[in-house]
């Protein structure tokens, strides 16, 4: 019954794929612009490559514009880099010749408003009921420890083994905090003590990689499967879908790739719900 409620999804996010997608939304917190990451002080939002660098709904400051606020960074913050493309002229030719222009890629420095101390937040809060049948997973889960520490990111840190996500009342949504919590439960999976999904080259992965893209995938689906063990799926599937659709650009578009992803993601859905396979 398990592996038939998966094969139905996949076949649902496949579908929704072939039929195009929405932009991906960020499910917690809000900042106006669609959810995009943008300067807290010109109100500008981000676009390119920054949109897979900074944090969906948050806002974001230079040091000169914290300093000008008079406004202080927390300890142990770290900056996120932005990067843009100017362009410059090429070594001894005339600067007023367009096609000797060459562009180069810069970057700076900018610190999240929830690393500020003073800076507004752009988080709303929402009072929601727990949905029981998410909460029942939740907590047959034992094996790591789940934080909200940081509420305005989510993330499983394979070296430390623990998990953290904003706080349910930051959802607008609340099937969304769940689909959130389960996409990094699912990530919990591929750890060495369990599934050993993080071995060989996996396990130094960078963002952006094949390998990395993949894990991505694997833990949108493991997600979307438990989300379809509670009944909630319909409120979260086209996000998923849409969060889906950035990996696989990476993987260039190559939807095959997500019925092996769905079968290691199968296996993390039975492993965190308790099936013998």
């Amino acid at each position: 019954m398990a592996q038939k409620v998966h094969e139905i999804i996949t076949d649902k996010i496949i579908k929704q794929l072939e039929a195009g997608t929405i932009p991906w939304r960020k499910p917690w917190g809000t900042c106006g612009n669609g959810g995009l990451p943008r300067n807290g002080v010109t109100q500008r939002p981000y676009s390119g490559v920054n949109l897979l660098m900074l944090e969906w709904g948050e806002s974001y400051y230079t040091w000169n514009q914290i300093q000008d606020k008079k406004w202080k960074v927390k300890k142990g913050s770290k900056a996120s880099m932005v990067v843009f493309f100017t362009l410059v002229d090429k070594k001894g030719k005339q600067e007023t010749e367009k096609e000797d222009k060459i562009p180069i890629m810069r970057y700076y420095n900018v610190f999240a408003s929830s690393d500020i101390e003073g800076a507004p937040t752009t988080q709303k809060e929402y009072v929601h009921d727990p949905i029981k049948e998410a909460e029942e997973i939740v907590s047959n889960y034992k094996e790591v420890p789940i934080h909200h520490h940081n509420n305005n990111r989510a993330f499983y840190s394979p070296s430390e083994d623990y998990i953290n996500v904003p706080e349910y009342n930051k959802f607008a949504i609340p099937e969304e905090y769940y689909n959130t919590l389960f996409h990094e439960m699912s990530h919990s999976t591929g750890h060495s003590t369990r599934l050993k999904r993080f071995v060989g080259a996996a396990a130094t992965a960078s963002f952006g990689s094949k390998l990395y893209s993949l894990e991505e995938l694997v833990a949108e689906l493991g997600a979307a499967f438990l989300c379809g063990h509670c009944g909630i799926e319909q409120t979260t599937l086209e996000n998923s879908t849409a969060y889906i659709a950035n990996w696989l650009k990476v993987l260039k578009d190559d939807k095959t790739i997500i019925v092996k992803a769905a079968a290691k993601a199968s296996k993390s859905t039975d492993y965190i719900i308790g099936v013998e396979n």
